[in-house]
């Protein structure tokens, strides 16, 4: 099992890659990827954000183009401090099928 939360959003584009190249050598035997991310609202980063939501979509293609089948996804509204509005957290399990 490998649990990610915050890995998407906490990485640019390359960065993912290299995660899900590792979660596929991982689990190429069995196992499951379990991520939670930021996947909707303020998609760019300022220098001090650490977080950038990245779309669902998004990551669910890159995993899939690696070989993973995603077996749960879901997304779900977060109330924010007081005054901003509501983000969107995703969680998606995936599994790589020989």
């Amino acid at each position: 099992v490998v649990v990610a939360r915050h890995l998407a959003d906490a990485t640019v584009a390359a960065g993912r890659s290299g995660a899900w190249r590792l979660c596929e050598m991982a689990l190429r035997d069995g196992g499951r990827l379990y991520l939670e991310f930021w996947s909707g609202g303020r998609t760019g980063r300022s220098e001090t954000q650490l977080l950038a939501a990245v779309p669902a979509e998004t990551v669910a293609a890159e995993l899939a183009e690696r070989g993973a089948v995603i077996v749960h996804r879901e997304e779900t509204q977060v109330e924010s401090a007081e005054g901003q509005p509501a983000r969107t957290l995703a969680r998606l399990v995936a599994e790589w099928h020989r």
